[in-house]
């Protein structure tokens, strides 16, 4: 079963996504086709080097109404920072996938800064999907979880990853219980408090993924790939072929947050690359002698 693959572009990672990011997942990930959600401004430089390998969405025509723009007026009109506008604008798009009839009914996002390290699988032969367990606790996420569709947290970890896979009907039946009306983002926005408004209020991936905890476990199955965050500190904001080739014999896929800084002097980097490939292994090893399981 192959599964349409979503990137949401932002203007800075532009060269990463197609230099490194959108190359890798044309290597190692099973797909029908790629659509990159961004700018128009971005369009022809992406053209320019993926040619038809690619398929571009203007950001600002997902869905009418959710516009960057609408959203840091809303911000305004709550007297808050909007600084943090567009990252929830990035989350409304993710799940507005699901209102377009020509995307495949499950449909795989996956973060611009993430590269795949080695092939990755969505759906088991069983035709259940792939969720991803990390550790991250962010307690006001929960909070709007419980004011949106009264659900409380379902799990004793959390779904925030670089991926996840959306099941559209599951995700536009949630958005009907979160709310009834066309621009249900503001309702969101609504139900968060100005002081978790202007930092981070609502998780999109926590709120569908503990939605299907509670209403569809039988359909997914729940594990852990070998990845690592610190791409940047490690192999800096442009990686080179043999940092990336290096890091795939223990990593299934790594992420290059752009906030972060390399390592520096050289000798340094070079003793927290080998640790944390060390650690890698280590990890590989115990994940290896568990098997996947369903909730």
């Amino acid at each position: 079963m192959k599964l349409d693959l979503i990137i949401p572009l932002k203007s800075n990672l532009l060269s990463l996504a197609i230099n490194n990011t959108i190359p890798s997942l044309i290597k190692n990930i099973s797909f029908n086709n790629i659509y990159i959600v961004t700018k128009k401004d971005n369009f022809e430089a992406i053209k320019n080097a993926l040619g038809n390998t690619v398929i571009c969405l203007d950001e600002n025509k997902i869905l009418d109404g959710l516009i960057l723009n609408n959203i840091q007026e809303y911000f305004k009109k709550r007297n808050v920072d909007y600084n943090r506008a567009g990252w929830y604008f990035q989350q409304f798009l993710k799940l507005s996938i699901s209102k377009l009839n020509f995307i495949t009914n499950l449909y795989l996002v996956w973060d611009a800064d993430a590269v795949a390290l080695k092939p990755i699988q969505f759906i088991s032969k069983d035709d259940k999907v792939f969720l991803e367990k990390t550790k991250e606790h962010h307690k006001p996420y929960f909070i709007t979880l419980e004011k949106l569709i009264g659900l409380k947290k379902q799990v004793n970890f959390s779904f925030i990853a670089e991926y996840l896979v959306f099941d559209k009907e599951i995700v536009k039946e949630m958005l009907l219980k979160i709310s009834k009306n066309k621009n249900w983002w503001f309702d969101v926005l609504d139900k968060i408090d100005s002081v978790n408004l202007e930092k981070s209020g609502f998780s999109e991936y926590e709120t569908y993924g503990n939605y299907v905890s509670k209403f569809y476990k039988e359909r997914f199955i729940i594990r852990n790939l070998n990845k690592t965050r610190k791409g940047v500190r490690f192999l800096g904001k442009q990686p080179s072929e043999k940092g990336l080739k290096l890091f795939s014999y223990v990593y299934d896929y790594m992420s290059f947050e752009q906030w972060h800084k390399k390592y520096t002097p050289l000798p340094i980097r070079v003793v927290a690359i080998f640790f944390s490939l060390f650690i890698g292994i280590i990890k590989k090893s115990k994940s290896s002698s568990k098997t996947l399981i369903s909730f």
